[in-house]
């Protein structure tokens, strides 16, 4: 997006792509950027379709932020997959219409329904948080687009979510 934004068009990805390079995403700066990987893969997938004739499908852009990300970060061997002695990061979305890749590519922020971080939740839908976490403390309740969300930030920051916004609103 930030390549879009600031210079009307982004790296000549089909011409690496057939050059055998690995193409790979993530989220830049917010100021022109996508504050969230979900939303730079909407760009990319609005960019794919409008720009470059559906080059690449859903199941490559989902690679291009998961395995051949984790591939180009030289990370393969602890994140990117899902399989046994790798990080237990998944995020669960809610595929309504969407179906396969397209279930990830296509949604956005009201369809993330459970976060894990390390096999232990961070985020989503307050029933999938409280049935899944093993001690809920440190978890505290967010409204996230007008739905009521879980996020247990205690456990990835050492401080709640409720001391994080007082700060904010501090300007600490």
């Amino acid at each position: 997006r930030s390549n879009i934004d600031l210079y009307g068009n982004t790296a000549s990805v089909t011409m690496y792509y057939n050059m055998g390079v690995t193409i790979a995403m993530g989220t830049d700066w917010s100021a022109t950027g996508s504050m969230n990987i979900l939303r730079e893969l909407n760009c990319a997938a609005q960019f794919n379709a409008n720009n470059l004739g559906d080059f690449f499908s859903d199941h490559d852009l989902f690679k291009m932020v998961t395995s051949w990300a984790a591939e180009v970060t030289a990370s393969e061997t602890a994140i990117g997959d899902l399989a046994p002695g790798m990080a237990a990061d998944i995020t669960i979305f809610e595929h309504g219409e969407r179906a396969g890749y397209d279930a990830v590519v296509g949604a956005d922020t009201k369809d993330v329904m459970l976060v894990l971080r390390g096999g232990l939740p961070l985020y989503g839908d307050s029933a999938l948080v409280t049935a899944t976490a093993t001690d809920e403390s440190g978890c505290e309740t967010l409204d996230v687009c007008g739905n009521t969300q879980t996020v247990c930030v205690e456990q990835e920051t050492g401080v709640t979510l409720s001391t994080l916004s007082a700060d904010i609103e501090s300007d600490a």
